[in-house]
């Protein structure tokens, strides 16, 4: 397993430093598409534009990402969680699979479902499933040089383990706020957010055994930067702060605004435009208060909760 993990991580290393030395040898010219009318196409973030997916009328989308052990143990199986929450914690690949209909060249809808690979140590497939199937619509508008990048979702839980918890479907929402090339600079700062409500099984003020681990919503803010150093690579990063709120807070004292926390993260990396639809980011995340401000953590809190992954958005056809 430590092999096969290996052998992924240095080919997406050579992969992306392969095509930095390809691009360095190349001139500095860059092409305007003419063609390129409508807000969609115009968005000049590269992340953000392979989200957005084809103008074809009809696509299919993909994401796929790897979540990776510590840097200080590069190639065990287990991911650091310094939030301390339950849960299966070893290394994993996910992502989303979806069919999309381009209603115009603003909004889309989808339908899809999502998928989890788990590698075993030893070498076999420790769970491999496709599930959560879903339904979404998606919008973008551009407003001189911001674009605002907004969708809707509904998800039907299909797992397992999701359902034994008691959780029937959810409804959640995303938006992406860019100011792209700051007054003709390569720099761009942007702000994510994202909110979710969960449904359940047993029905919204049920006495369930299990909704004192439920979280029945929550949202999240990611305030991010990005440096445009070609027309292929881009420098990221992301900081990210999320909050839920626990079922049981609801129902035992009517805390409907009582809400959990996680550690606030950051990632950097490196983005790589494969084309206008493909998207690749190369990535480390670690924990600022963990890592640099908390003085009862030693030299090594980094190397032991910081951790590597990699991401990849793509549309076809």
């Amino acid at each position: 397993m430590k092999k096969w993990l290996s052998l992924f991580t240095v080919f997406s290393l050579l992969f992306s430093l392969t095509l930095f030395a390809d691009e360095t040898k190349k001139s500095d010219e860059k092409s305007v598409d003419k063609k390129e009318e409508n807000t969609t196409e115009a968005v000049s973030s590269a992340s953000l534009r392979a989200s957005l997916g084809s103008m074809s009328k009809l696509s299919i989308s993909a994401g796929v990402g790897y979540t990776g052990s510590s840097i200080r143990k590069p190639f065990e199986n287990q991911i650091p969680n310094p939030n301390g929450l339950q849960g299966d914690y070893s290394t994993y690949f996910s992502g989303s699979l979806s069919g999309r209909y381009r209603i115009d060249n603003q909004s889309t809808t989808s339908i899809g479902g999502s998928f989890t690979f788990r590698p075993d140590p030893q070498g076999d497939s420790k769970t491999s499933e496709f599930t959560n199937p879903f339904v979404g619509y998606s919008w973008v508008r551009k407003y001189g040089p911001v674009v605002l990048s907004q969708g809707v979702d509904y998800t039907k839980f299909t797992r397992k383990d999701t359902l034994d918890r008691g959780f029937h479907s959810e409804v959640s929402y995303g938006a992406t706020l860019i100011w792209g090339g700051i007054n003709g600079t390569p720099f761009s700062l942007g702000l994510s957010t994202s909110a979710y409500h969960d449904l359940f099984t047993d029905g919204s003020n049920s006495a369930s055994a299990y909704n004192n681990w439920q979280d029945d919503y929550g949202f999240g803010i990611y305030p991010f930067a990005e440096f445009q150093a070609s027309d292929r690579f881009t420098l990221r990063t992301v900081v990210g702060k999320s909050f839920y709120h626990l079922r049981s807070d609801l129902r035992n004292s009517g805390m409907w605004d009582k809400f959990e926390e996680q550690k606030l993260y950051q990632t950097v990396g490196l983005g790589i435009s494969i084309t206008k639809v493909i998207y690749l980011y190369n990535y480390v995340k670690f924990y600022p208060q963990m890592n640099f401000f908390d003085k009862k953590n030693d030299s090594e809190s980094f190397n032991s909760t910081a951790n590597y992954g990699i991401s990849l958005t793509m549309s076809l056809f």
